[in-house]
């Protein structure tokens, strides 16, 4: 999590402005430690242990004997003073662990809302692909580019094509589980309203991990299951494939380029596609794909629209696509 937007969800917590999965990351934002050396600098390892164990729990300590002096007092003058203190409070302590130069702005975070029926597939800034299922959500900054880590918050199930980058690791949270990756693909289970959280990798290798420990280290056809009630992980072997098979509902793409359109074809029809550089290099354009529609409605809906044409041997399952 970026220091400007801890900062920003303390002040809308006290707004009471703060989303259910705004009040879940904030409860969880000791998980920072690890990404932050330069703070972690400053602190003894008994201060580091102190503040990951007691801090979080003080805040909220704090905040609920604030609210219980406020209902005792019988002015709305007292009240708001109460609540200054609180909230002083805690901006002292944000402010000795997440000190920034007071010329800096809070990054504030692009949402993906859910949408109701169908698949929403979207590039990030790093040129990550993510599919996210019906009713998920997902969170991330609007660039990653002078960060440690390219960090994510998923709400729901997504399937994520993480572009490689050796030096800043992907990282996604959903609800009490973190993944961590350089590059793969993998599929994240992460409903609100079920106990588990179902981690399962189909290329590369992937860290699950909760705020205490390390969960396990997956690999292409293995899966985590974590019980939320529990807080236990299960490690085993699956068919990764089965539980892709949601990503072939109907499909809405969100501006992105042609090459990362028919990258998604190839998966759904098991076919090659080849892509003439100067129809790759088009715009960024958005497209729907219906789980009954054929290839070949696919092809020539987005070659008309980018003033393609495309060549299918079926034979071979190879397409081409070429400018008109």
């Amino acid at each position: 999590m970026d220091k400007h937007h801890l900062i920003e969800l303390l002040h809308k917590y006290l707004d009471g402005t703060a989303t259910e999965t705004e009040r879940r990351l904030l409860e969880q934002y000791y998980n920072l430690f690890e990404s932050e050396p330069d703070v972690l600098s400053l602190l003894t390892a008994d201060q580091k242990n102190e503040l990951r164990t007691s801090l979080p729990a003080d805040i909220w300590k704090s905040i609920e004997k604030e609210e219980i002096e406020v209902r005792k007092r019988t002015t709305v003058i007292m009240w708001k003073i109460g609540l200054a203190v609180a909230a002083a409070m805690i901006m002292v302590i944000a402010k000795l662990l997440f000190w920034t130069s007071p010329l800096s702005q809070p990054a504030p975070l692009a949402a993906i809302p859910a949408i109701k029926k169908g698949n929403h597939v979207i590039c990030l800034p790093d040129g990550t692909t993510v599919t996210l299922s019906a009713a998920s959500s997902l969170s991330y900054s609007h660039a990653f580019t002078g960060k440690s880590n390219r960090e994510v918050y998923l709400e729901g199930q997504a399937f994520f094509d993480v572009r490689r980058d050796s030096l800043r690791p992907f990282l996604v949270h959903a609800g009490k589980v973190n993944v961590t990756v350089l590059g793969t693909s993998f599929n994240i289970k992460a409903s609100t309203v079920e106990d588990d959280i179902t981690v399962t990798v189909k290329r590369g290798k992937v860290r699950v991990s909760d705020p205490e420990k390390t969960l396990g280290t997956i690999t292409p056809r293995q899966q985590v299951i974590y019980n939320k009630q529990s807080q236990r992980a299960s490690q085993g072997s699956v068919d990764s494939d089965s539980y892709l098979d949601w990503k072939n509902d109907d499909c809405f793409c969100d501006n992105l380029t042609m090459t990362e359109v028919t990258a998604i074809l190839e998966e759904r029809f098991n076919v090659s596609i080849s892509v003439d550089a100067q129809v790759a290099g088009a715009d960024r354009f958005t497209a729907t794909f219906s789980r009954l529609e054929t290839l070949d409605q696919a092809l020539k809906s987005i070659c008309e629209f980018n003033g393609a044409t495309y060549k299918y041997d079926r034979q071979k399952a190879i397409v081409i696509i070429r400018r008109k």
